[in-house]
């Protein structure tokens, strides 16, 4: 989060900065209620917040399907909840949701997130039907493998694993940000 308030800072930018959980309705709306006291409006929603981790299906505990359908699906309906009813007002908007190929292809180990991904790829379409007479666009993007500090050694701890997941991909290699980062601006 420094970095991104620092790379703002240099261009000019005043960041808004306020932490909240988005597990939390209640966090998201006073979050949204303080962007929209702020800005005067809210123009656009990127729903990128995500939780995984590996583990054999039949291993799984309720609590750990839970807390990630919490953070990706609930957190995604709340955030899309409270900025779409501002944009309804407004007439305009933007959501861009991001969701993940094996929502159609499925994949092992990763249970909570297909599920909660697949939901919140019910809910683009849904919404993108719904609220298009409010001038709001709702898409996704699913990026496939796509190599993130976070994730990527944790969901591929073994470098095998990696060439396996690379070997699937018709363009022979994982996704670049900049190109993730092009078709997001676009959207």
């Amino acid at each position: 989060m420094e970095q991104a308030r620092s790379d703002l800072a240099a261009r000019g930018r005043e960041p808004f900065v306020l932490p909240m959980d988005v597990r939390n309705p209640d966090d998201v709306e006073r979050f949204v209620n303080a962007a929209v006291q702020r800005f005067g409006r809210i123009d656009g929603l990127i729903n990128n917040a995500a939780g995984n981790f590996l583990c054999p299906s039949e291993e799984l505990s309720y609590n750990g399907f839970r807390a990630v359908v919490d953070i990706v699906l609930n957190g995604t309906f709340y955030c899309t909840l409270n900025a779409g009813r501002v944009m309804i007002r407004q007439g305009r908007g933007v959501i861009l949701n991001m969701v993940t190929t094996y929502i159609e292809t499925g994949s092992p180990y990763v249970l909570p997130s297909a599920c909660a991904k697949a939901g919140v790829a019910a809910m683009t379409r849904s919404l993108a039907v719904e609220w298009g007479k409010y001038g709001i666009r709702v898409n996704a993007i699913a990026p496939g493998p796509f190599p993130t500090p976070g994730a990527w050694s944790r969901l591929f701890p073994d470098p095998a694993m990696e060439k396996q997941v690379v070997r699937l991909v018709p363009l022979g290699r994982v996704g670049r940000s900049e190109e993730l980062a092009d078709l997001a601006a676009f959207l």
